[in-house]
């Protein structure tokens, strides 16, 4: 079936996803967490490539991710579960679809998005 193609200003028109509400029953409720656009996307190939900060691979996608907080707030989940911060990372890049480049930062194509900044 043919389909027409889209104006750029169809494109620019066009809603993207909105955010996912990802339960985290032992916070006593929900996070929202939106996937990236491309230019974050971009900052996060950056960020992989070349990261002197120190900061981990998950808490730099979530401070995209968790648009309702700030990123300073998104800096303070360090001290909590690993594991919810694990599951909060991998449905942002589920959503945002960044395996590509989160296995090359991690140094192989079957890493998860378990790890830090691709250091041990």
């Amino acid at each position: 079936m043919p389909t027409t193609a889209l104006s750029f200003e169809e494109i620019e028109a066009a809603e993207c996803c909105g955010p996912r509400a990802v339960p985290v029953p032992d916070w006593g409720g929900s996070v929202n967490v939106y996937p990236l656009t491309n230019a974050e996307i971009e900052d996060m190939e950056i960020f992989s490539d070349d990261n002197p900060t120190g900061l981990g691979y998950r808490l730099k996608l979530l401070q995209f991710a968790l648009r309702d907080y700030t990123p300073e707030q998104v800096l303070m989940l360090d001290d909590k579960s690993g594991a919810i911060v694990t599951h909060l990372a991998n449905v942002a890049g589920e959503l945002s679809d960044v395996r590509a480049f989160k296995a090359r930062s991690l140094g192989n194509s079957d890493a998860g998005i378990t790890a830090g900044n691709g250091s041990s």
